[in-house]
């Protein structure tokens, strides 16, 4: 698995990262209003006019909009986004896996050339801290208490470490997939590995998960 070095001390407003390619990572801190991101997809009104019959909310319409902005910045204009009827994304042409999540004004985008791949962010907020017992078992609450050898996750709160085992679970159920669905809490185990966590999955899969920590906010990557 390449190792994905992000620089992620803060985030700018537009970034597209790649290394070690086949694998690529796309930011977007939407500065824009609803009207702007319109405009800048009017090659595209159908995914403007999808996303106003979906969302009533403007915030959900600019998450929207930015993610397939992203994709025309990643993929071309002409690459669309669909999902299969579980929910999961794909692109429409077949040429890369494709991973999304969004969090407050930022969305990101992940593209692999090679097997699913699974992104989440996420703000650094006490929220995922106060409700561990509905995403953690016991013994990896322990993780939370504990030191490892990365200076990232050593650095952190405990409220920071539980929205990063948040991440990473959401990350590494993004990757896998499961058919019938799975829970975070019974189906999929965390533990720390060497510089990440390490995921059990229902199904007997076990997946590396990789994290990157902002001013504001968290990364993980399951590839």
């Amino acid at each position: 698995m390449p190792s994905i070095q992000i620089p992620f001390s803060g985030l700018p407003e537009h970034l597209s990262f790649q290394k070690d390619a086949p694998v690529a990572i796309h930011f977007w801190h939407i500065t824009e209003n609803e009207q702007q991101l319109s405009s800048l997809l009017a090659y595209d009104r159908a995914s403007v006019n999808e996303a106003c019959r979906h969302f009533r909310s403007a915030a959900r319409r600019r998450e929207w909009m930015a993610v397939r902005l992203l994709l025309a910045v990643a993929a071309g204009s002409s690459v669309r986004l669909e999902h299969t009827p579980a929910g999961c994304p794909f692109l429409s042409d077949g040429s890369r896996h494709v991973s999304i999540s969004h969090t407050g004004d930022y969305v990101v985008l992940a593209l692999a050339e090679t097997g699913r791949i699974g992104v989440d962010l996420e703000r650094r907020t006490p929220r995922a801290f106060r409700l561990r017992k509905k995403f953690l078992a016991p013994d990896e609450e322990t993780i939370l208490w504990k030191d490892a050898a990365v200076s990232d996750y050593t650095a952190l709160s405990v409220e920071d470490r539980a929205v990063l085992l948040w991440s990473a679970k959401e990350a590494a159920y993004k990757k896998i997939a499961p058919a019938g669905g799975a829970t975070l809490l019974q189906d999929i185990r965390l533990s720390m590995g060497d510089g990440c966590f390490v995921a059990s999955c229902k199904g007997g899969q076990t997946v590396a998960v990789r994290f990157y920590v902002a001013d504001t906010l968290v990364l993980t990557v399951c590839q």
